[in-house]
């Protein structure tokens, strides 16, 4: 295989997690009532340490829970080669072939920091859990890594880079279980946490209240710090989703996080109002909303229909919390309309 063939590591990498990472922000539906499932996982507490303080955004999904679930049985993962066509396809099972690694089977878990400057998401800061034989993969990239990526070590772990027009982001394989990445001063500052056992995000007490809030701290979670306020509530008061960006409007900080067990998806989550937003207000304006969106799609999308009409809204203290369950009819649906 030439060094002109090979896709670029790097840029396959970030893709690979950015989807894995945006695979479970489903469309609408929020979702949580009732205490969290379990603590926090060891590997998750770990993972916090690495990450970077003061991130606006922070998430994991595991991805042993999601291939467990029989909801998901028969569905296309994220990592899986069939997203791929042409050159792209060959390139990504030769990786495989060569390396012994299938992010379809051995990926473990994946954790995200984004933090926002100046209104511009920086490049997101990456902790996998994974399967990896890192001698094999070493062997690959030095093999096949093309040109522009420069492969380097940083406290003894190999790091590759690639340098482009919004700043220069890298990989790093820590070992046989863990690899990082990020842009490469956050990149290098993990692998410095990762030395010295300082804190990250774990020190981060506003995201850790967050976190910990999550109903499935062990299934997938997406905090958020400040959600942004748009202002546009849709105008007029009967179009289905003026309630819900009125709604979101007046909400400050929250937890959306999904649990996945058998065959049903409990997707849960914490809404912490502004502080000058009354949370039984709110909570009234969502029950208005999701009664308005379910009777607007009974006809043209009974799968949501059925959905919303489980959907639970109730006051908690300082927040508004909301519960719905998606079944296996919900999932074939949305399956069915990506198709079409």
């Amino acid at each position: 295989m030439t060094r002109e063939r090979v896709s670029n590591p790097i840029q396959t990498m970030r893709s690979l997690l950015i989807i894995v990472a945006a695979a479970f922000i489903f469309t609408g539906c929020e979702g949580t009532v009732g205490a969290p499932d379990g603590a926090l996982a060891l590997q998750t507490r770990n993972a916090l340490e690495i990450l970077p303080a003061g991130a606006d955004m922070a998430g994991m999904v595991n991805m042993q829970s999601v291939r467990q679930s029989a909801i998901f049985d028969g569905h296309e993962s994220p990592f899986s080669a069939e997203n791929l066509s042409g050159e792209s396809a060959a390139r990504f099972n030769e990786f495989m072939r060569l390396t012994g690694f299938n992010p379809e089977e051995d990926v473990r878990r994946v954790y995200i920091a984004v933090s926002e400057i100046e209104g511009d998401h920086t490049q997101p800061a990456f902790v996998v859990y994974a399967d990896f034989d890192r001698a094999r993969i070493e062997a690959y990239l030095d093999d096949n890594t093309p040109a522009e990526v420069e492969r380097s070590t940083y406290n003894d772990i190999p790091v590759y880079l690639v340098s482009e027009d919004d700043g220069t982001f890298g990989f790093g394989l820590v070992n046989d279980e863990m690899a990082v990445a990020g842009d490469q001063s956050e990149l290098y500052a993990m692998i410095d946490r990762l030395a010295t056992g300082t804190h990250g995000l774990s020190g981060d007490v506003e995201m850790m209240a967050l976190i910990e809030r999550a109903a499935h701290p062990d299934g997938a979670w997406f905090a958020v710090r400040q959600m942004n306020s748009d202002g546009d509530s849709d105008g007029d008061g009967s179009h289905p989703m003026a309630g819900m960006s009125q709604a979101a409007n007046m909400m400050g900080s929250g937890v959306m996080s999904f649990g996945f067990d058998g065959n049903e998806v409990e997707m849960t989550a914490v809404g912490i109002p502004r502080n000058n937003a009354n949370v039984g207000d709110v909570a009234d304006i969502l029950r208005g909303a999701i009664s308005l969106m379910r009777t607007t799609s009974q006809q043209d999308n009974p799968e949501m229909a059925a959905v919303l009409d489980g959907v639970r809204v109730r006051e908690s203290g300082d927040a508004v919390q909301v519960q719905a369950v998606l079944e296996p009819s919900f999932f074939e649906g949305m399956h069915t309309q990506r198709k079409h």
